[in-house]
């Protein structure tokens, strides 16, 4: 069953805050792609008709001298897919400076380096993440926004100890990708933040609406949680412009990690496709995301239909992939190491993605990019209603509203996709 919604539901995507003016970002696509067709490598699922805009209204905006400096900073060998959408929600503002710090040597590995720059609409400037060590940098950014934050942090934590140094930044945005790491007021990241939770200069971003709800819920005793609304006045910069609780961490809508694949890989990109159609299970090959066990038993059991339908189940990935039971080689294959434009051409081929979670946390208490990678490529995802229409709410409003499959009561994701096989 093919679950329908308004195909012009506007995407709510982050309100960042900064103590010299407010950003609303807001995303409103128009879906195009039907379900029971298949996409050609990167046709575009969505056409982003308004792009992330600044509040040009905001009197702090209209008065100021200089653009706003923001550092996107991801120092960990992965999160790329974050990276880019919030590359391209920053570019599209005005009034900002750009520059991105990031793992150079993996992104080079993976060739994503020329792709994080196309993402970047105006001028972007790129450097390794270890040079913010530079004494001769002498660079402060209004907003440091820690797209990997509890990673960000282990590497650079001894560089925010002190919000009053000259070369802190004004504000710091944390991108929280796993919840409950943060629980804890004991955290690493608790002891390196504190100073700026004192000073009510930290921000919370999350990837989906239901780890929103999660935090809002958890965090207000160990973190002080507020969403209160923000105050602008008539100054740029001004310490007043933001009217804070004091010693409280504001909580920003929800960030759904998604962008438009197509001015990125406009041309169809050389890697091999499997013939037959299959079904795609994206992201690390690690055990504890994935229950890889489940998925032999499933595929097993509904084998011959798999083989009747001349199908496969194509496990997309990085890492040590997990050993694929004899029997089932045929019909389930390790897709290992692609490059960053490689993997998103292979992804936007598959029947269907089956989100294949090892528990229930991704419907708890963190997001899952494989979810995010089904709305970018444009494919359908295979769920529940609860998993569509409950947690991960930007798929009710987006394109996969209108090719998600609802799983029925007790029924497994392969027989969904037999489902699909029929129509």
């Amino acid at each position: 069953m093919l679950a329908r919604r308004d195909s012009r539901r506007v995407f709510t995507v982050a309100t960042i805050v900064t103590l010299l003016c407010l950003i609303y970002l807001t995303l409103s696509p128009s879906w195009s792609f039907a379900a029971t067709r298949k996409p050609s490598v990167f046709e575009p699922v969505s056409r982003y008709e308004a792009p992330f805009a600044t509040d040009l209204d905001a009197p702090a905006v209209r008065k100021s001298k200089r653009n706003m400096r923001i550092a996107l900073i991801n120092t960990p060998k992965y999160h790329f897919e974050v990276v880019i959408p919030l590359l391209d929600a920053f570019s599209h503002t005005s009034h900002t400076q750009l520059e991105l710090f990031v793992n150079h040597t993996s992104a080079e590995r993976m060739n994503a380096l020329p792709f994080l720059q196309q993402a970047a609409s105006g001028e972007l400037i790129m450097r390794r993440w270890e040079e913010l060590r530079s004494s001769e940098l002498m660079y402060r950014p209004d907003i440091a926004v820690l797209t990997s934050c509890s990673r960000d942090l282990e590497d650079l934590g001894d560089m925010f100890t002190n919000p009053d140094s000259p070369s802190s930044p004004h504000e710091i945005v944390c991108v929280i990708h796993e919840a409950p790491e943060w629980e804890d007021p004991e955290s690493p990241w608790r002891k390196i933040l504190q100073p700026w939770v004192e000073r009510s200069r930290v921000n919370f971003v999350v990837l989906s609406e239901h780890v929103h709800r999660f935090v809002a819920e958890h965090f207000y005793e160990p973190w002080n949680v507020t969403s209160s609304p923000i105050k602008l006045n008539d100054y740029f910069p001004s310490p007043a412009l933001a009217e804070r609780h004091p010693g409280s961490v504001r909580l920003l809508p929800a960030f759904p990690p998604v962008f438009d694949p197509t001015p990125l890989f406009p041309k169809k990109s050389a890697v091999e496709l499997p013939p037959e159609p299959f079904a795609l299970i994206p992201g690390k090959f690690e055990p504890w995301r994935r229950n890889y066990n489940t998925i032999f038993e499933h595929t097993r059991k509904h084998l011959s239909l798999i083989r009747e339908y001349g199908a496969s189940i194509q496990l997309l990935g990085s890492g040590p992939p997990p050993d694929i039971p004899e029997d089932l080689q045929d019909v389930i294959h390790i897709v290992p190491e692609l490059d960053f434009d490689q993997y998103w051409a292979f992804a936007s081929r598959a029947t269907a993605l089956f989100p294949a979670f090892a528990h229930n946390q991704y419907l708890i208490d963190r997001a899952s990019s494989s979810i995010a990678t089904s709305v970018i490529v444009g494919i359908p995802v295979v769920g529940t209603h609860e998993l569509v229409f409950d947690k991960y709410t930007y798929l009710e409003s987006g394109p996969s509203a209108r090719t998600s499959w609802i799983q029925g009561d007790g029924e497994e994701e392969m027989e969904v996709f037999a489902r699909i096989k029929e129509t």
